[in-house]
This record gives structure tokens, C-alpha cells and sequence, in this order.
């Protein structure tokens, strides 16, 4: 048991905040500067990452419907309102004006057609 504690002393002194700083963070930063150059492993990659998300996904669809709908049952109306309006509220209000506008043509055409 002593040398186990004394193997743990080791690493956890030598994986110690100035060894991450000193070592690892820059060649994280190396690796993904080397990765930022090259656009087609880039494009693999992204390709790569892309296709294993749509799996999981696939994978595990009625899972996150289930977590959605539960999270969103926990959420009482006035709540859920105020989440939407604040997330997409902008987009409903240029939804509106698209509307009215669009309407407002529709409404001269056909007021123009009943007077011919």
C-alpha cells in the first residue's frame, strides 16, 4: 500500500499545474494550430465529427424526445412563454411584420381584382 501512495505522490506532483502550463497546454496549442492549416483534415474531421453526432443521435432519438418532453412538462405556461420569447422573440416579431405586410398585398390584390 506504501508504494502505491508513494506511485500517486509521483504522478499527481508530476501532472502538477506548472507541468500542464509548461508541457501540455502548448502542444494542445501546436496540435491545433497544425489542424487549423490543414483544411482538409479539417474537413475529415468536421465530416468525421458530424457523422458520429447524427448516429448518436439516431441512435438515442426517443431518449432525447423523452428528456425534452419532461423538461418541458416541468415548465408551467407563463414560464415557457417567456423561455420562447426570449430565445426567438425577435424572430417572431420580423415573423409579424412579414405577415402583416404580406397580407397587406394579398388584401390590395384582392380589392383590386373585386373593383375590375
Amino acid at each position: 500500500m506504501k508504494t502505491l501512495n508513494e506511485l500517486k505522490s509521483i504522478i499527481l506532483n508530476y501532472f502538477n499545474d506548472d507541468y500542464i502550463k509548461n508541457n501540455i497546454l502548448p502542444m494542445l496549442s501546436n496540435l491545433i494550430d497544425g489542424i487549423s492549416e490543414d483544411i482538409s483534415l479539417m474537413n475529415k474531421l468536421e465530416q468525421q465529427i458530424q457523422e458520429h453526432v447524427s448516429e448518436y443521435i439516431s441512435v438515442n432519438h426517443k431518449k432525447i424526445g423523452k428528456l425534452v418532453r419532461d423538461n418541458l412538462e416541468k415548465l408551467d405556461t407563463e414560464t415557457l412563454i417567456e423561455l420562447i420569447e426570449e430565445r426567438v422573440g425577435d424572430d417572431l416579431q420580423w415573423i409579424r411584420v412579414n405577415g402583416a405586410i404580406c397580407g397587406f398585398c394579398v388584401g390590395l390584390v384582392l380589392g383590386i381584382i373585386r373593383v375590375l
